[in-house]
């Protein structure tokens, strides 16, 4: 065969990046030749598929440069920091004045604001993001000029590094020639880690579906802290039934995305020898995840966390009567006493508020002083901070 040298394969290569300008956003027939069905993808893949068409050389080119050009176009990234951070952020915000009671192991635990709940979601997210990021350096290495096996058997070095620059100048990302082409052929962990990425913010998306389907229970039976906009009639059966169905699609979605990591990771460790072969399913996953998450993502946004409302009196309402007050209560009236008032909560159904100031053991200044939003929920003892400034050492 001809050296990948030859004027004519450099041509239809350079044919393939110049077309990844004009190419339409759906002219991609994506690893048909792979897998026996076309899957349709925007320009993500164009320059490889468009090469492989020409020249025969799928193996060359089919790698981790087609996740460099689906980051700014199809990742994530953006939607999620634009829609689920920023607005569980504004959430937070308009929700941070709003006390009530923290639960763990689903029982009651120590006061928190409904705020801090929301910005916490925001700050988790934003770790998936960072995690996602941090797979693009391990995608900026090109397997090119690797060839069948890794050796780069006829391919000159000259061929090599005007290819890799052609990419460069065309895709505005600082790709480079894999330090060990042998490796770069054999290896899928940057694909392995990318996936894994995806998956830990799937976790993280189902996480916080959950909790705001607990937060909006009921509306008479359940928590009933925060109101979900409603979607659509819950039930034909149940007249004024409305369900959480935005937080159940997001978590669907979040299982597929979970599924699709364990094809990668099954056909990552897959590869024999030289080659791993199960490139197209690999792909074909990474892709659909991006996608869905993306969508589940832009619409928990639209559909769900923009129409969220807080109940406060229900919220100040489970506070009052909450066993966790007894911790905020022991730095003042000792252990044995929050205890008592406990035991006498859960004995007669009055809330901690009434039997404290009906037995006398804190004055109504001193317990408003001491449940006083913000010095509650953050660290030190409510109600007994020393607000002196500190004297320079």
């Amino acid at each position: 065969s001809r050296c990948v040298t030859d004027a004519n394969r450099i041509d239809f290569l350079g044919l393939a990046l110049d077309e990844s300008d004009t190419a339409p956003a759906t002219d991609i027939t994506l690893i048909e030749f792979s897998i026996g069905e076309p899957e349709k993808h925007n320009g993500a893949l164009y320059l490889e598929v468009r090469a492989a068409d020409q020249l025969g050389f799928l193996a060359a080119l089919l790698n981790r440069l087609a996740f460099l050009f689906l980051f700014p176009e199809e990742m994530t990234v953006e939607t999620v920091k634009g829609t689920a951070v920023d607005r569980f952020r504004l959430k937070g915000i308009e929700f941070d004045g709003i006390l009530k009671s923290g639960r763990t192991h689903l029982q009651d635990a120590v006061p928190i604001r409904l705020g801090q709940e929301f910005e916490a979601y925001a700050v988790a997210i934003e770790k998936n993001i960072s995690g996602i990021l941090c797979c693009r350096d391990l995608l900026l290495e090109l397997g090119i000029g690797g060839t069948a096996v890794g050796t780069g058997l006829n391919a000159e070095a000259r061929y090599i590094e005007l290819v890799v620059e052609a990419i460069r100048r065309k895709t505005g990302f600082p790709v480079r020639t894999a330090a060990n082409l042998i490796e770069t052929t054999q290896n899928m962990e940057p694909f392995v880690a990318l996936s894994s990425a995806l998956k830990g913010l799937a976790i993280n998306i189902t996480r916080i579906a959950n909790d705001l389907r607990l937060l909006s229970s009921g509306p008479m039976t359940g928590l009933n802290e925060i109101n979900l906009p409603p979607v659509q009639p819950g039930s034909s059966i149940m007249p004024g039934k409305v369900n959480p169905v935005i937080p159940e699609m997001v978590t669907m979605v979040s299982f597929q995305v979970m599924g699709a990591d364990t094809t990668v990771t099954l056909a990552a460790q897959a590869g024999q020898m030289e080659l791993n072969v199960m490139m197209p399913v690999i792909i074909y996953n990474i892709l659909f995840s991006m996608e869905i998450l993306t969508n589940a993502v832009r619409k928990l946004r639209e559909s769900c966390i923009e129409g969220i409302t807080a109940n406060v009196a229900r919220c100040s309402g489970y506070l009052e009567s909450s066993v966790g007050m007894a911790t905020v209560l022991a730095p003042h009236i000792g252990y044995a006493a929050a205890a008592e008032i406990v035991k006498e909560s859960l004995r007669t159904g009055r809330s901690t508020k009434e039997i404290i100031l009906s037995r006398k053991f804190l004055s109504q200044e001193a317990l408003a002083e001491i449940i006083d939003p913000y010095p509650l929920t953050t660290p030190g003892v409510s109600g007994k901070r020393d607000t002196k400034p500190k004297e320079d050492v």
